[in-house]
């Protein structure tokens, strides 16, 4: 379960933080290494094999918003990003990974798709575990459409 690298040790120190996971310390060398169980690709096409849903933005009961990252505004840098994530039998995304769009948009993207909560979807009244993409459209903060959007909220508020 453990991966470690040659070096001499003068120490080694163990801390089991849970049943899954060990956090293991070489006071000689500070390294950290943590390791817990992954999802391995085998799982994940046996999951997108039996259940594969498309898009699942409208299908999401809760989607947390992304943040603009700082160095993407700066540079004026938009776009989609599509989030491949996987679905537990409660609903929960215990799995992502971007598949597509700007990589500065990506973490964000990523960060957002993994607090995503769906009803969990059924088959043969079991709930399953399933696959699917969330898409997160970038705008970029200074883009003449945000400005025309912005424009037309003030006048909406100021002509009621």
């Amino acid at each position: 379960m453990f991966r470690f690298e040659e070096r001499t040790m003068m120490c080694l120190v163990v801390a089991v933080t849970s049943v899954f996971q060990a956090t293991v310390s070489l006071a000689s060398s500070a390294l950290l290494i943590q390791d817990s169980p992954r999802v391995t690709k085998r799982d994940l096409e046996r999951v997108e094999a039996g259940c594969s849903k498309g898009t699942l933005n409208e299908l999401a009961l809760k989607l947390p918003f992304p943040g603009y990252p700082i160095e993407a505004a700066r540079k004026n840098i938009g776009g989609k990003v599509t989030i491949k994530v996987f679905v537990d039998e409660r609903g929960s995304v215990y799995h992502a990974m971007a598949i597509d769009g700007p990589s500065l948009l990506r973490k964000a993207a990523l960060r957002s798709a993994r607090g995503a909560k769906f009803a969990p979807f059924m088959k043969d009244d079991q709930p399953i575990k399933c696959s699917g993409n969330l898409i997160y459209t970038f705008n970029p903060p200074n883009s003449r459409s945000n400005h025309a959007s912005a424009v037309a909220r003030k006048h909406l508020l100021f002509t009621m």
